[in-house]
């Protein structure tokens, strides 16, 4: 089943995060096109209607500001909850709090700028907001990064509001010696506080931390949601793809061509990130897709062809690569950054790092890598579309399949890992018990409680984010060893 709007325009971003009810049969879909929010009565799961729109002007006149667009939602214990940001995008932007039996609004709340996730903890006692914090395009200004915490344990109208930010870490600041050492500004002239930029939030099943997605720093902040506070900045690594299993085509020339490239490395910079607890130990599993800094005042993005000295700084020429790397037939057309992988501090480039690691991974609680899917994404859509993988082969120069959206499903004690693939325009299937990706069907999700049907079958909400569609399929996951 299916619903689309009328007036959504083809990569519009008009579905791009959805939330359900439930209690009261509905589901909110995050419009990307009009920076609003949509209601969407799922009574019937198999045939959903659209049914309005929730109020955002009354969130607008209440916090007495103008405001942009709707850019999070979440539901949790009676409530819909929307970060909204200010009309320009450096400045804070609000939290609301809606009524689901009526949508009516409740309060809200100042959080940080560029508010860019909302969720409720799993008590539904407070609401955790990330504050991306992103500069203005020419880097003029640039606010810090940043965690809102609102405490709603004593009522939505006595709460406790904590700022949790990352000024600790500056260089200087009381806790400088814990950053690690890949973690460090980028542009010139900022502070770490201000490089870090929060992205997705999932709580652990205690309720006792957050991890916070920092995906262009290619780190994870964890956060101590009982004092408010920074537990640790966890620096992810790089994946080589000089091995075998990490083999990836990197040549947006129509040919799907899987090659190892020693010399060559991903920042895994993931934007997807879930919790979840096995063995009474926390882990997390991270969505890896990449994303390059790219702003008129400052960018990192170069062409590996362009590492030449001249445009870009030069590669070192005892990289394997290095050669092939000035070749736009071979690694010259791969996407990379200006600013990394100089592991020896002489200012040329030692490591060829590239955005995005392609995969989906598995962590413990430290950040330690458990597992990585390697090339296990492009390898299943390459025997499924052919040539037509990576968006017919247009985004091999890029992030490949570009695993984006991460949800964990459980089902008859085991775990399975949803990777929405933007560049396929499907899911992903990892089953957590055997570590593999075992199956790519459709693109976007989310899940929805409710099955009418009485069938015991979990319901899917799918969501894609190049065309305004909400889907309610049945899932059917198959174990593969």
């Amino acid at each position: 089943a299916s619903i689309r709007r009328n007036d959504a325009q083809l990569n519009g971003g008009a579905a791009k995060a959805v939330a359900s009810d439930s209690t009261n049969s509905q589901l909110f879909v995050l419009n990307g096109q009009t920076g609003g929010v949509d209601i969407v009565d799922v009574s019937e799961a198999l045939s959903p209607v659209l049914n309005g729109t929730v109020d955002l002007s009354a969130a607008e006149a209440d916090a007495a500001k103008t405001l942009g667009a709707a850019t999070s939602i979440a539901t949790g214990s009676g409530f819909l909850a929307v970060a909204i940001a200010a009309d320009n995008p450096q400045e804070d932007g609000i939290a609301a709090l809606y009524l689901l039996e009526d949508l009516s609004l409740v309060a809200t709340y100042d959080v940080g700028p560029g508010p860019s996730a909302i969720v409720f903890d799993l008590l539904s006692s407070s609401l955790l907001v990330a504050n991306e914090g992103l500069p203005s395009d020419d880097h003029s200004v640039n606010p810090e990064g940043s965690i809102t915490q609102i405490d709603l344990s004593d009522g939505v109208d006595n709460v406790t509001i904590n700022d949790i930010d990352f000024s600790e870490f500056n260089s200087g600041g009381s806790r400088a010696d814990e950053v690690p050492a890949g973690l460090k500004p980028l542009a010139p002239g900022v502070t770490l506080a201000q490089d870090l930029e929060p992205g997705r939030i999932s709580v652990t099943l205690d309720n006792d931390k957050a991890y916070v997605s920092l995906q262009s720093n290619n780190a994870v902040a964890v956060i101590d949601l009982e004092t408010a506070s920074v537990d640790a900045l966890i620096d992810l690594g790089v994946k080589d793809f000089g091995e075998a299993r990490n083999s990836l085509d990197v040549n947006d020339n129509g040919s799907i061509t899987l090659q190892t490239w020693p010399g060559v490395v991903g920042l895994y910079q993931p934007y997807g990130l879930r919790t979840y607890q096995s063995g009474g130990s926390n882990f997390f599993v991270t969505a890896n897709e990449g994303r390059a800094r790219d702003f008129s005042g400052f960018s990192e993005l170069l062409r590996a062809s362009d590492l030449d000295g001249v445009v870009g700084p030069e590669i070192d020429p005892a990289n394997p690569s290095a050669a092939a790397a000035g070749n736009d037939s071979q690694l010259g057309r791969l996407q990379v950054s200006s600013e990394r992988g100089d592991t020896d501090g002489d200012g040329d480039i030692d490591q060829i790092s590239a955005f995005g690691a392609r995969s989906f991974s598995v962590r413990d609680a430290e950040g330690n890598l458990i597992y990585d899917s390697g090339n296990d994404l492009i390898r299943v859509t390459q025997t499924l579309l052919g040539n037509n993988a990576n968006d017919r082969d247009t985004l091999s120069d890029e992030k490949g399949a570009q695993p984006k959206g991460l949800a964990l499903v459980s089902s008859q004690e085991r775990i399975y890992a949803l990777i929405t693939l933007n560049g396929v325009g499907g899911v992903g299937v990892g089953g957590l018990h055997s570590r593999r990706a075992v199956h790519v069907d459709a693109v976007g999700v989310d899940l929805h409680e409710r099955d009418d049907r009485g069938t015991g079958a979990t319901v899917l909400i799918e969501h894609l984010d190049q065309q305004r569609v909400a889907f309610v399929n049945q899932v059917v996951a198959q174990e593969h060893s």
